[in-house]
């Protein structure tokens, strides 16, 4: 399974990355493995995250790409007035 965040990273987090804006917006693409047991009850009783470390990928979002808060909650506003009368 493939999962995909969109995070800022600074050189303070971590060194190893190759960032030469630490006020830019990155994408850390990796593969990871998500495992969640149930018990015989089939209540959840742990959750088990593995990462595939060698897939791992960091790569500079171009400004004009990048959607900040403001720009998604004028995007949304609209779908979310209409989700909010039906209930």
């Amino acid at each position: 399974m493939a999962d995909w965040d969109i995070t800022r990273i600074t050189a303070a987090t971590d060194e190893s990355e190759d960032i030469d804006d630490p006020d830019a917006v990155y994408v850390v693409k990796h593969v990871l493995c998500f495992h969640w047991p149930y018990d015989d009850r089939q209540r959840l009783i742990g959750e088990h995250v593995y990462e595939d470390t060698a897939s791992r990928s960091v790569e500079k979002v171009a400004p004009e790409d990048v959607v900040t808060p403001a720009m998604a909650r004028e995007a949304l506003a609209p779908q979310l007035e209409r989700e909010t009368e039906l209930v």
